[in-house]
């Protein structure tokens, strides 16, 4: 079956006037330039960072207050080494600041005829409120601010805390070791996997609506109650979670599994 399937494939090309082996049109030459840089960017009274990528990015919390430490790890390609190296040439972060309390750093989108590949790392004061956005992956890590991200490949926050907010992502994971009073609410658009402890003292909201469902995963965790609001209380409930998506899954799991 596969090989017929193969042979009429064949076929049709031909047929079109495309050949099989690249004989049948001319493609322009794909060549690579390979960059890697480190910007910082100061901050001095600063309360809200905003990150805006059409790469990949994590934003880890970094210990030193008064700065941002922004790194770029790729390669950029096009048609000819002269383009590819002008543009990598011309590559840098672009820091702006749109109000007294507000800065954001971004990276240029690719020109026409060109492409990135990699990714983008930014070390940052963890007690910022962070906007962050990207067309790839989101990966947040040991955030303590409020969280906002949307990105088109998903969005992943490690030891999360306090107020996130997803407003597009096909997938949001949060992992969190929870902390007494540092109540977390989650509201996403899509699918959210919550991973918690193995034995978490927390007391949980779940917001459903009729385009959401519940999975529970997580063993300590009762099955849900069709028609009566999920709200359990675990081990004392000494930290606090809601979670709120407008359609797909809610998945309950422990960081065991």
């Amino acid at each position: 079956m596969h090989r017929r399937w193969l042979a009429l494939s064949a076929l049709t090309l031909a047929s079109l006037g495309v050949s099989l082996t690249g004989g049948g049109c001319d493609v322009a030459p794909i060549v690579s330039e390979k960059r890697h840089f480190t910007s910082t960017v100061t901050l001095s009274s600063e309360a809200n960072l905003i990150v805006d990528m059409p790469l990949s990015v994590q934003i880890d919390a970094a210990p030193v207050r008064t700065s941002v430490l922004a790194d770029f790890d790729g390669t950029i390609t096009a048609s000819t080494s002269t383009r590819a190296k002008a543009v990598a040439d011309g590559l840098a972060f672009i820091v702006t600041r749109p109000d007294a309390q507000t800065v954001k750093i971004s990276f240029p989108a690719p020109l026409v005829g060109t492409n990135y590949t990699g990714a983008v790392r930014l070390f940052a004061p963890p007690t910022l409120k962070l906007i962050a956005g990207s067309s790839r992956i989101v990966l947040i890590k040991s955030w303590r601010g409020t969280i906002v991200a949307a990105a088109q490949g998903g969005v992943q926050i490690d030891d999360g805390c306090c107020a996130i907010t997803v407003t597009q992502a096909p997938q949001v994971v949060v992992a969190t070791s929870l902390q007494a009073g540092a109540p977390i609410d989650i509201t996403a658009s899509r699918q959210v996997d919550l991973i918690l402890p193995e034995r978490p003292s927390i007391a949980l909201t779940v917001g459903l609506n009729d385009n959401s469902q519940l999975s529970i995963l997580h063993p300590l965790f009762p099955r849900p109650i069709g028609g009566v609001p999920y709200a359990p209380v675990l081990n004392g409930g000494l930290a606090s979670v809601r979670v709120l998506t407008q359609t797909g899954r809610i998945v309950i799991r422990s960081a065991a599994q």
